[in-house]
């Protein structure tokens, strides 16, 4: 039984002409058609739209939409109480206080408070409730005014008070990139330069305190937010005490879950701010260094699909030329499922990211430049009489 599968094997690679210059011409016509596309798209805008979506797509995402369930585990370390129901600094400090009284370890506050109240007494209790040392702080602020030349921005936005001497307060810029407006939110940096001076994250400060770590510049300042079927435990702030269990020892993020302004888009749908926060603080607690597979390897990867698909195309042809195209379709359509399976498992087990953009697109003109290619090599041979074309695969002999 072996050595008919083996026997069978082999008669299908002869069949196939692997080797065959015909295979590597398939390959170059889709890497040529697809250089074309994506010069077009770039200097005609019509085509803008189709672009962004492009820049825009992660294997990733559907990654998360199928492992997406409607109760995920909530998340051990972190905490995020809502105050969207709080009007007042004095409500805030109050709730800032109620926390703290709660022991956690560290308290990641995302709220800006830029310019001082016309109520003074309402600043003293908010700058009050920061200064006591219960738990290590982190605070928001902005950056701004990026400029491309020197890759850093102009100025940092703090909060009115910046500058308080406690040493259990720190600052970390809680910014987000993305690849155009309205795009989704999948990346968090661990820092930025301003003017001379380095300003660290929001998220990556959060962590480094949660876990007693040292701030410091790393090899990889950008790493892709681990999203993943995880939820977070929700305290409102009015049940702060009730709930106090759920905050000791833990890192809380005090920020708001229902203002429209502070809202993302990601990888899981619309988000809070906040929750995104919390997401991207777990990233760096997980050690989530999503390693990305470059563009060189992506082509790579897909000029071996390519040449494969070309070699079966030609195999179902040769074996089935009545319904070859359906055949060769139901192959691709199952070569792009087993595709999408083997990065799902690399990304769930390895962290290790290859978006299959570039192979995944290619394969679905396979089949129809593979057609265009024989299209192509008989005209040559019938109307230039080229010699060279007397050894292709697809000229009648």
């Amino acid at each position: 039984m072996f050595k008919k599968i083996i026997h069978w094997c082999s008669d299908q690679i002869k069949t196939a002409k692997p080797f065959c210059l015909d295979h590597i011409g398939v390959c170059m016509s889709i890497i040529l058609l697809g250089w074309l596309l994506y010069f077009v798209s770039e200097k005609i805008g019509i085509f803008d739209p189709i672009k962004a979506a492009f820049e825009d797509f992660y294997m990733t995402d559907i990654y998360y939409e199928i492992t997406h369930s409607e109760e995920p585990p909530h998340d051990a370390d972190i905490v995020i109480v809502d105050m969207t129901n709080l009007s007042t600094r004095d409500e805030i400090a109050q709730v800032i206080t109620d926390i703290k009284s709660c022991k956690p370890k560290v308290l990641c506050v995302d709220l800006i408070f830029e310019h001082p109240s016309f109520d003074t007494i309402d600043d003293v209790s908010l700058i009050t409730s920061l200064e006591t040392d219960e738990c290590k702080q982190v605070l928001s602020c902005k950056l701004r005014d990026y400029d491309k030349e020197s890759s850093s921005f102009r100025n940092c936005l703090y909060s009115f008070f910046y500058g308080l001497d406690n040493k259990n307060i720190l600052w970390g810029y809680s910014n987000y990139s993305q690849i155009r407006m309205g795009g989704y939110t999948r990346h968090t940096t661990l820092s930025q330069k301003t003017n001379d001076s380095i300003v660290f994250s929001l998220p990556y400060t959060a962590a480094c305190l949660y876990q007693e770590k040292k701030l410091q510049r790393q090899e990889i300042e950008e790493r892709q937010i681990l999203y993943g079927d995880i939820d977070f435990n929700v305290i409102n702030s009015c049940d702060i005490l009730k709930e106090s269990d759920k905050i000791k020892d833990k890192l809380v993020v005090l920020g708001s879950l229902h203002e429209e302004a502070d809202m993302h888009f990601t990888p899981l749908g619309k988000m809070a701010g906040v929750k995104v926060i919390a997401y991207s603080i777990r990233t760096y607690l997980k050690g989530g260094e999503v390693k990305e597979l470059g563009t060189i390897g992506n082509l790579l990867i897909g000029i071996l699909v390519w040449w494969f698909a070309a070699c079966i195309g030609y195999l179902i042809e040769k074996r089935h030329p009545i319904v070859y195209g359906i055949l060769a379709k139901i192959f691709n359509f199952t070569l792009v499922a087993i595709l999408i399976w083997i990065s799902f498992e690399i990304y769930a087990r390895y962290s290790y990211h290859i978006n299959l953009l570039i192979p995944l697109t290619g394969l679905a003109m396979a089949e129809d430049i593979r057609e265009m290619y024989i299209g192509i090599v008989r005209w040559l041979h019938e109307k230039m009489k080229w010699k060279i074309l007397n050894k292709s695969l697809y000229i009648k002999r």
